[in-house]
């Protein structure tokens, strides 16, 4: 290991659930999600997450961003029109200047599409429907070079005793 260079953190606890149903604007001609759509439920979830631990906007306006740098995500069951998702993000990584969230959408609740979307055989509930993550990157907003996240935002994140509910 480098000098001065943080040993990462790695963790897997689930931080945060977030309860959603897919949107008319997520879904296409036949009634499936957008796969886009699967990122934007991240990035919700994400939302709560950080308004249940705070610390994020105190360090944005101390001249912090966080840029993602890379998302990715698999798609294992079809999701349509007015499905209840339920969304769960975990701490992966916890790095000296970046950090990696997981997440897992599970369909736990059938909307109007369910025959369309699975030719008249039902989906299990709950069924795993698509699993992820998001690497974020601390950036200091003045030079754009990473820089070590935030001691507080660190210890948020690091700290985090049990699940939030949003």
């Amino acid at each position: 290991m480098a000098e001065g260079r943080a040993k990462a953190h790695v963790a897997g606890r689930e931080l945060v659930r977030h309860r959603l149903r897919v949107r008319w604007v997520d879904t296409d001609a036949s009634g499936r999600i957008h796969n886009t759509a699967a990122f934007r439920y991240f990035e919700e979830t994400e939302s709560e997450l950080f308004r249940a631990l705070g610390g994020r906007v105190e360090a944005q306006l101390a001249g912090y961003d966080f840029p993602r740098v890379h998302v990715e995500c698999d798609f294992l069951v079809p999701l349509g029109y007015d499905d209840e998702v339920e969304v769960a993000a975990s701490l992966l990584r916890l790095g000296r200047t970046s950090f990696t969230l997981g997440y897992t959408g599970w369909l736990v609740g059938s909307g109007p599409y369910e025959k369309l979307l699975t030719a008249g055989r039902p989906r299990p509930l709950p069924a795993e429907a698509f699993r992820g993550h998001v690497v974020i990157v601390c950036v200091d907003s003045r030079s754009g070079e990473p820089a070590p996240l935030p001691d507080d935002l660190r210890a948020r994140l690091d700290g985090q005793a049990g699940s939030v509910w949003a």
